[in-house]
């Protein structure tokens, strides 16, 4: 299920409420939102359906207009206890911040599904949010592939990545596109791990860096 919703507002809630209210019933393995303006009424609605559902492997909250609030809300519920999902994609969205990527933490550290995750473009986390996530990437146990694309993370940001992934067994792709404010010295700090035996880093893609 995927869509744009809608053209008013007031159209659009009404739709992703009865949508809302369907999800715990809905056989679906992929469902996309992006694009769309969710309240935080609506985006309770949804992280409730959502929580409910069984079958969702695949979600995408892209470039949405939500607040904070209403992004948290929904990240918990996509990576709750009962949770499917194999691919949760956030990316372009200007109200992901240090606070939601705190709340993406804590759903991910009891979430054992969770194998690909795209953050790309999401430029109001700052360096302090990013290390946050850091100590996740030496005890993920489902990651698979991670895309910080277009991110604020800096040198010290990669550092404290090398310590995480030199111990993590499952993360073998890692996407750091025009990642601009690591330097030279970030990226050779990197680079050691493809060749690691204890770290199952296989493709590392720094293009246009």
């Amino acid at each position: 299920y995927g869509q744009q919703l809608g053209s008013g507002p007031l159209e659009v809630e009404q739709t992703l409420t009865r949508l809302a209210s369907a999800l715990p019933c809905l056989k679906l393995r992929e469902l996309d939102l992006s694009n769309n303006d969710i309240n935080n009424d609506v985006a309770r609605a949804l992280s409730h359906g959502i929580s409910q559902n069984k079958t969702l492997e695949i979600i995408r909250l892209n470039s949405i207009d939500a607040s904070e609030e209403a992004l948290s809300m929904m990240i918990r519920a996509c990576l709750c206890s009962t949770s499917s999902l194999h691919t949760l994609q956030l990316w372009r969205n200007h109200n992901i911040t240090d606070y939601v990527i705190l709340s993406l933490v804590e759903a991910l550290t009891n979430n054992s599904t969770l194998e690909e995750l795209d953050l790309t473009s999401c430029y109001a986390v700052t360096s302090s949010g990013w290390l946050a996530l850091s100590p996740l990437l030496g005890r993920s146990s489902s990651l698979y592939e991670l895309n910080l694309s277009e991110s604020t993370i800096d040198d010290t940001v990669i550092t404290a990545f090398v310590n995480e992934l030199r111990s993590n067994g499952t993360l073998e792709r890692l996407f750091l596109r025009r990642c601009e404010y690591v330097t030279s010295t970030g990226w050779i700090t990197l680079s050691p791990l493809l060749g690691s035996p204890n770290s199952a880093l296989r493709e590392l893609d720094v293009c246009e860096n």
